[in-house]
């Protein structure tokens, strides 16, 4: 901009819908200005007075646009609340009723603070500490596979629950008195908006995230539904419902191409590919987390015909590929008009040939499944033909008949080693005092009081090997950590800022999982307890022949460290007594788990099979369930009948297990 004399008048963001509904188009605008840049919130950044965007998943973004005459600039933002694509259940005060301790309830609906057209349904209570929403539904039709989500906003004007005592929500799904749904979170209550970014307390909430189903009777349809929650005793409480509807359960199902592999193939799963790569590398739909970040989600582009292909290193039995599509009709700057092929084609590698296994047309954006009969293969692709450019983002594999949530378990040697850490951590820049440093990563053990006391291990990570918001690797090579003893790894900085606008520091990203560790401060050689209750920090402590999971979802911008009166941050951590392993398809990271002696046990929970697929490294001898079962290199086929669980061991014989799949029918 030239600073001219002359002002941008102030800007307003337009839209055209009251409701933004994900996968539906919308449409915002400005007006009187020169230039428009518009920023929509899910990593789309694009041009003019007028965009039409779709955001593909529900949630909250923060939209801004910047408008300027080439001299001077304005600025507006909006909060953009996304909802899901199904009917919203009608909340209105005369089918609600509200009980409780408070001096008085009153039920409303409230226009200002809403995320539909119609508005919120508001309950204000004066006073108490326990209180009870019920809402009056009508039939709505439910089922399993289903679950309810929406928007939730709470407000008070008492003092803050400092010692975290408040409880809830307990969200119960009726039928009738004998047919209902309890839904039990694992979380504190204001643990719901210690990450909310819309600045305003609206959170959304499914009932199949954080939340412990139990169900009583046989629920088909939802005629009430009841919310319980504990606020502080004292003060005004306001609580807003909106946006609420039936929605399918989020489908967690194992993938099998990113998998850990043999040493000897230790190159897998390699990708080929004739596109062209648009932020991250090769592996990016492999290996990602198949999230879009608008024009700036990694991705393959093809230009009219193309090919990505995962290499296995070995033999896999697959029924189903997913692959996800990217589109881009708005014509923003990092986009290339990507619109969704004509024609896709699977193909696998069999005994060195490719087959053709499905073809199809009935293409959408996103998630696409291919579904087809089981192939013994070493490789597969995805062809893709009939648009000048395409892309992809995701590109997962599947053998649907093996079990998903089987547990393999086996006991550790009294002392483990530990290969590496893995953190999450943001960098804060204020660009003042102090620059950043490089990381310091120390591991403690802990005394009775359990506090740090004796340092087992340090080392310095160069600045710019810490990947904000990714996974920075601390390597260690930790020998003799005791089964079942807790340690601590603390983090630090070799710079120190004064404080938290003085200076540059890390954020370790932390969250509440449901972990029984402790997450602190450890500053001029004091422990002490966290500045605030923030869960536990992302961590994954990787050991030779096991690794202790500490990790989440949590998108938490991180808590401090670096600081003078928070020089280190520390997250304890327990050494296993005994390790779960090859766990949904996801092997034990490294060479492999290498068993001599003892027994895995494999608990199918309750359920029964009629195959196990191992990969091994050697011929010989193993024991399954007691009987002797011959196995070579590569991939075995064991055929019998199981129920409840397994056992194996192997017997005189060393051998390293690569993978194990338990499955319902033998496929091949």
């Amino acid at each position: 901009l030239k600073g001219g004399p002359e002002k941008q008048a102030p800007v307003k963001i337009g839209c055209d819908s009251p409701v933004i509904i994900a996968g539906k188009p919308v449409t915002f605008s400005v007006k009187d200005a020169l230039n428009t840049r518009w920023d929509l919130g899910d990593g789309t950044v694009c041009e003019g007075s007028t965009v039409t965007h779709i955001y593909d998943k529900s949630g909250f973004y923060r939209l801004a646009v910047t408008c300027d005459n080439n001299q001077q600039a304005s600025m507006d933002f909006m909060n953009v609340f996304v909802c899901e694509d199904a009917p919203f259940i009608t909340l209105s005060p005369g089918k609600a009723t509200v009980s409780g301790d408070a001096a008085e309830y009153l039920v409303e609906v409230d226009k200002d603070w809403r995320i539909t057209g119609g508005g919120s349904l508001k309950i204000t209570a004066v006073g108490g500490r326990q209180h009870e929403i019920v809402m009056n539904t009508g039939s709505i039709a439910f089922g399993e596979g289903l679950t309810l989500t929406g928007y939730f906003r709470f407000l008070t004007d008492s003092e803050p629950d400092w010692n975290k005592e408040m409880t809830g929500p307990v969200v119960c799904l009726y039928q009738d008195k004998n047919n209902y749904i309890t839904y039990k979170p694992s979380f504190k209550f204001l643990d719901m908006f210690s990450y909310n970014e819309s600045r305003n307390n609206w959170v959304k909430f499914r009932l199949d995230e954080g939340f412990e189903k139990v169900v009583h009777g046989r629920v088909n349809t939802i005629n009430e539904i009841k919310i319980s929650l504990e606020t502080v005793d004292k003060g005004y409480t306001r609580v807003y419902l909106d946006a609420l509807c039936i929605v399918p359960e989020q489908v967690r199902e194992p993938a099998f191409v990113s998998l850990s592999k043999p040493s000897e193939v230790s190159r897998y799963p390699r990708v080929l590919h004739n596109g062209i790569i648009s932020g991250g590398d090769p592996l990016a739909p492999v290996l990602g987390n198949q999230k879009l970040y608008g024009d700036i989600t990694p991705r393959i582009i093809f230009t009219r015909n193309g090919f990505y292909q995962a290499e296995f290193g070995t033999k896999r039995i697959i029924d189903r590929v997913d692959v996800w599509l990217y589109e881009n009709r708005t014509r923003t700057l990092n986009s290339r008009n990507e619109k969704i092929p004509g024609m896709v084609s699977i193909e696998c590698l069999v005994d060195g040939q490719w087959v053709t296994v499905l073809e199809t047309g009935n293409l959408k954006r996103n998630k696409n499944e291919f579904k087809f009969s089981p192939v013994l293969a070493e490789a597969v692709r995805a062809r893709f033909t009939g648009e000048e450019a395409m892309a992809i983002y995701g590109f997962k594999v599947y053998n649907t008949a093996a079990l998903t949530d089987v547990s393999i378990s086996a006991s550790t040697p009294n002392e483990l080693t530990v290969d590496r850490f893995e953190v999450k951590l943001r960098k804060e820049i204020n660009g003042n005092g102090n620059p950043l440093g490089d990381l310091i990563a120390r591991v403690y053990a802990l005394n009775e009081k359990g506090e740090l006391s004796e340092c087992l291990f340090e080392s310095i990570i160069p600045e710019k090997e810490v990947v904000p918001g990714g996974i920075t690797v601390i390597r260690a090579q930790l020998k003799g950590l005791e089964s079942n003893k807790k340690y601590a790894l603390a983090l630090g900085q070799t710079e120190t800022a004064k404080s938290r606008t003085e200076g540059d520091y890390y954020r370790w990203v932390a969250g509440h999982a449901g972990y029984n560790e402790t997450f602190g401060i450890y500053t001029g050689g004091v422990t002490k307890k966290s500045d605030y209750d923030w869960g536990t920090g992302w961590l994954k402590v990787i050991c030779d022949i096991t690794t202790v999971d500490y990790s989440h979802d949590s998108d938490h911008v991180g808590t401090r460290f670096g600081l003078a009166d928070m020089q280190y941050r520390y997250m304890t951590f327990t050494m296993p007594a005994s390790t779960v392993i090859l766990t949904d398809g996801i092997a034990a990271p490294g060479p492999g788990f290498k068993f001599s002696g003892g027994t895995l046990e494999i608990d199918l929970k309750g359920r029964t099979a009629s195959c196990l697929y191992l990969w091994l490294d050697r011929e010989g001898i193993l024991l399954v369930d007691g009987k002797p079962c011959e196995v070579r290199a590569g991939f075995n086929r064991i055929e019998r009948k199981f129920s409840g669980r397994m056992l194996i061991s192997p017997g005189d014989t060393t051998f390293t297990m690569y993978e194990v799949e338990v499955v319902s029918r033998d496929a091949i």
